[in-house]
């Protein structure tokens, strides 16, 4: 953990004392080890779920299964997108400015990022990391950003994803992450098939991978050969550009068109690059690539029930133009 704890250092997370390697928080004056510190954000997020306060009440109101080609996408109707903003046009001032963010909301607060519940959420224990200073969501994403979610994706045990653009299912222009628990996996039949491939299969360390439901849309996948751990953070930001140049979202260090979802587990990164986040009535953001399309009402519902999911999530992707090299096809 000697790398993680180096670069949690120079963030100002940890300190070195006379006992070794700890955390101070403002929520406690007792130092804390890493393990202790993701225990304690586990704890948090655990009790700000089980009393919420100004959060939109969190409920499957209905679950379809669409079969196309060999995968079951689920549909989820739940209640608390009713009152969701779709766009960020729709935001009349930037809520996570803490100047107006209800202290109620914030869970945790680490140097430069505060741990905040959803107040629209997709499933429970749907937890924010945003970025304390304002950070425009479409710039790109820092070493720092990797270091805080890695923390609430360890104490969720799940993954996290991004939305780096309004066009990308973005409805905040300040930078955040957003983090689901474990058993979110279950409503993600597309990560499944990843899960399933790599149980099943042994793969080189960053092996690139596309998956071929996705075919005709320009994404990547890389694949670590073993969880990422605590002191491996730079190796998921070193790969996150790294997939940025091979989809040539980045080239020569320069942003072409910054539109993209970012889907993250200790296991594998993915980023597929978007043109556009709605079709007819519906949003689309990170989500909807994992096989997953929540939606608020009957009418949408309905919508998604007559049209090819799969055609959906391709026009709203760019166009895969390439000839891929040493990357497998799962």
């Amino acid at each position: 953990m000697k790398s993680m704890s180096n670069s949690l250092l120079k963030a100002g997370i940890l300190s070195i004392g006379a006992i070794g390697l700890f955390y101070f928080s403002k929520h406690s004056r007792q130092p804390q080890t890493l393990e202790q510190l993701i225990a304690t954000i586990n704890m948090k997020i655990q009790k700000s779920y089980s009393n919420p306060q100004e959060m939109e009440p969190f409920k499957i109101l209905k679950k379809e299964i669409q079969e196309e080609q060999g995968v079951g996408f689920h549909i989820l109707m739940i209640s608390s997108l009713k009152k969701k903003p779709i766009t960020v046009e729709d935001q009349p001032k930037d809520v996570f400015d803490e100047k107006i963010l209800p202290k109620t909301q914030i869970i945790y607060q680490l140097p430069h990022h505060n741990l905040i519940f959803n107040k629209y959420p997709v499933h429970q224990l749907h937890t924010l990391v945003v970025s304390k200073q304002f950070v425009p969501q479409n710039d790109p994403l820092s070493l720092e950003d990797f270091e805080a979610t890695y923390l609430v994706m360890s104490a969720l045990d799940g993954f996290a994803y991004f939305n780096s653009h309004k066009e990308c299912g973005a409805s905040q222009p300040r930078r955040h992450f957003q983090v689901l628990p474990k058993k979110a996996l279950e409503s993600a039949p597309v990560l499944q098939i990843l899960e399933k491939f790599m149980l099943f299969n042994t793969v080189t360390q960053h092996q690139l991978a596309r998956l071929k439901i996705y075919k005709k849309i320009n994404h990547l996948i890389v694949i670590f050969a073993f969880e990422i751990s605590g002191d491996q953070i730079q190796t998921l930001y070193s790969n996150y550009k790294k997939l940025l140049r091979e989809l040539e979202i980045i080239t020569d260090d320069q942003v072409r068109d910054f539109k993209y979802n970012l889907i993250i587990t200790k296991r594998y990164m993915i980023i597929i690059e978007r043109s556009s986040s709605n079709f007819g009535n519906i949003n689309i953001n990170a989500i909807g690539y994992t096989g997953c399309l929540t939606v608020k009402d009957e009418d949408t519902l309905h919508f998604i029930r007559e049209r090819s999911i799969v055609d959906i999530l391709e026009h709203l992707a760019q166009n895969n133009l390439k000839n891929w090299n040493n990357v497998i096809e799962i």
